[in-house]
């Protein structure tokens, strides 16, 4: 185990509007358009439950 003394982590929380986010391309994780038009339905419906990180 490593123990990291005295580090400085700044770390900035932004809110960012959906419409400015795009597409990592190196992103191995895909959904299929059936699958996609399922969560996006429930998302409209229920909301998040835990906030979308990105960067």
């Amino acid at each position: 185990m490593y123990c990291i003394k005295n580090m400085d982590v700044k770390i900035t929380i932004l809110q960012v509007e959906v419409a400015n986010l795009r597409p990592n391309p190196w992103n191995t994780n895909s959904v299929g358009a059936q699958n996609f038009e399922k969560l996006k339905g429930s998302i409209e419906k229920l909301g998040f439950f835990k906030p979308i990180l990105a960067r």
